[in-house]
């Protein structure tokens, strides 16, 4: 049993049920409720709000601290949200709770049950807003573009074979990427499609396997590196296409 895992499935289960008009989940636990084996040492959200960040920090945390043995450590506000970072002493373990604050999304957010990890800790199931498969798909596109990490590759050849991305939400991301934290520049798509494939020959399964260790279960390892190449060498195909 992942304890790390279950308490991130209370803390959905909880925020969910508290803020579920205002909160999307986004992420890899987006990810873990459509089956994917990655885990996650953290969970992300998006705040649909205009209100400010210090109004919400104290919500948030109180209700964090609503979870049976679970306490809030350091709370950090900057420009774009709110992460508190979360303690179960009890289970000798923890998790970043990362919040985004946005006036809306791209697209309108589907409604998904946490039955398949709630299941797993004994905890109740519960339905949760999430963000739209497309539009997160378009946003890993643009993480791994901006940034070089192996474990976004995997998630993009799992999202490859469940739908598309949306077209206008990568659009937005290219207009200001930030490659490796340089200035925002505008980027097309046979621009991001080459940088793409940079990034995907500078993979080795040594390399993936490496970074993916902690948090992808040994049997999905072997060959891993042929199943990203051949889902993200056919995102990249249809970036080429896009102009």
């Amino acid at each position: 049993m992942n304890k790390t895992e279950e308490l991130i499935t209370k803390i959905l289960t909880t925020l969910s049920a508290k803020f579920r008009k205002n909160l999307i989940l986004k992420g890899g636990i987006l990810m873990r409720l459509y089956q994917s084996p990655r885990y996650t040492k953290d969970i992300d959200f998006v705040l649909i709000t205009r209100e400010s960040r210090k109004k919400w920090a104290p919500l948030l945390v109180q209700a964090l601290e609503g979870i049976d043995g679970v306490k809030v450590g350091k709370v950090q506000l900057h420009s774009r949200g709110i992460w508190l970072d979360v303690i179960a002493e009890a289970e000798k373990t923890g998790c970043l709770v990362e919040v985004s604050f946005l006036p809306f999304t791209q697209l309108p957010p589907e409604t998904l049950s946490t039955a398949y990890l709630a299941r797993q800790y004994n905890v109740a199931a519960c339905l949760v807003s999430a963000m739209a498969l497309p539009e997160a798909y378009a946003n890993k596109i643009a993480a791994a573009l901006e940034r070089a990490v192996g474990r976004d590759f995997y998630d993009l050849s799992q999202m490859e074979e469940m739908g598309t991305f949306d077209i206008n939400t990568l659009k937005t991301r290219l207009s200001k990427l930030s490659v490796e934290r340089a200035r925002p520049k505008a980027v097309t798509f046979p621009e991001a499609a080459q940088l793409l494939r940079k990034r995907l020959q500078a993979l080795s399964q040594e390399s993936i396997e490496k970074e993916l260790n902690p948090l992808l279960p040994p049997e999905y390892q072997p060959g891993v590196l042929r199943v990203i190449q051949a889902s993200v060498g056919r995102l990249i195909q249809r970036l080429e296409q896009l102009c």
